[in-house]
């Protein structure tokens, strides 16, 4: 978060996304773009949605590999430690946050690029509303 404010960047995205622009924010830019985090001591995220994110309280950490998202149906990679906790949930995952979304801002917890045909599929839906 350091970075972003200091270069401008979370400025830019407050921004965009005050004008309705769209935003896809994948893994840590899901987690970046609400209130705060517990990772890292706790930081200050962008505030685009409300929420916060924790570490994961789960058998296995970090959670590493394919698993379905309701209710979409298909399987996403995944590879993360900590999990949003939002009221812009969308989707979910074995019961964890997989895809938050509030206005114009879309960010998902899973890794499109490394998800095969659904992960393209995805990816192309998002980029045909941009």
């Amino acid at each position: 978060m350091q970075h972003l404010n200091e270069t401008g960047a979370a400025a830019a995205l407050r921004q965009r996304f005050a004008d309705d622009g769209q935003i896809l924010g994948i893994c840590l830019g899901m987690q970046l773009a609400l209130e705060a985090s517990e990772e890292d001591g706790g930081v200050e995220g962008i505030g685009l949605l409300s929420g916060l994110v924790t570490r994961l309280d789960t058998e296995r950490v970090p959670r590493l590999g394919w698993a379905i998202v309701e209710p979409w149906g298909d399987a996403y990679y995944f590879a993360h430690s900590f999990s949003a906790h939002s009221s812009d949930v969308v989707a979910t995952s074995e019961g964890i946050t997989a895809a938050v979304q509030n206005g114009s801002f879309l960010g998902v917890q899973f890794h499109p690029e490394k998800s095969a045909q659904a992960g393209l599929d995805f990816l192309e839906r998002c980029l045909s509303l941009a």
